[in-house]
């Protein structure tokens, strides 16, 4: 598991921008004092920003490269119990009915 809370200036400028962007989980909507800054790739494994962007960024802090999660949410992800699934869309599928959807929370910790 990470460390999210440790105290870098890298990890707080990267809160920062994510606290600006997002706010609230983008999950559950909790607001951002009960929220982590979290990688959507493990910091610990540059392959896979490699494999994924088909170059090592070799700055893992930028805003692209994070989510704003509620905390147990967070939690759940860095142990792997859910994950992003890229969805690929074809000519005749309506990319808004998939923007800035947020499950509701009980829905989440079910």
């Amino acid at each position: 598991m990470s460390n999210s809370r440790r105290s870098t200036h890298n990890q707080a400028s990267f809160r920062e921008a994510l606290v600006g962007r997002d706010y609230s989980c983008i999950l559950s909507d909790t607001k951002f004092t009960g929220c982590t800054a979290s990688h959507i790739l493990p910091q610990s494994r540059p392959e896979y920003y490699e494999e994924v962007l088909g170059y090592d960024p070799r700055y893992y802090f930028h805003v692209s490269y994070g989510l704003l999660l509620e905390d147990k949410i967070h939690h759940a992800f860095d142990r792997g119990e859910w994950a992003l699934y890229p969805i690929v869309f074809g000519d005749n599928t309506n990319k808004k009915e998939f923007e800035n959807k947020k499950q509701s929370k009980k829905r989440l910790m079910e």
